[in-house]
């Protein structure tokens, strides 16, 4: 994960995910629609929405040192970024860190709620 301050861009690989991958497909005759799985991950790889799906997916599936993981998205959080380029779909080209929070929305409240005592 880079944060490119001058150009306030969060180059990340697998934290985030904006699905489907419309631009990754744009040049080719294949759908980011098709098939079951690709929906299926579509579904829960947005990062727009309510992003429930990937938040679980995060939550229970990715995150197994929680407490860690809680730290190091709040450390994430406070980085200066507009834009975000994800490994797997589509650029966030602006709001990229309301996108970030709304993802790890979970975490971070977690992560506040273990640091007020």
């Amino acid at each position: 994960m880079v944060n490119y301050k001058r150009e306030k861009t969060l180059i990340e690989a697998d934290l985030l995910f904006n699905l489907p991958a419309k631009e990754q497909y744009s040049k080719s005759d294949e759908s980011p629609y098709q098939g079951i799985l690709t929906s299926m991950f579509n579904y829960g790889g947005a990062a727009v929405g309510d992003a429930t799906w990937h938040r679980r997916m995060l939550w229970y599936g990715i995150a197994v040192d929680r407490s860690s993981f809680n730290e190091s998205v709040s450390k994430i959080d406070k980085w200066d970024f507009d834009r975000i380029i994800p490994c797997h779909g589509d650029v966030i080209e602006t709001d990229g860190k309301s996108a970030f929070r709304n993802v790890m929305k979970w975490h971070l409240e977690a992560f506040a709620a273990g640091n007020k005592q």
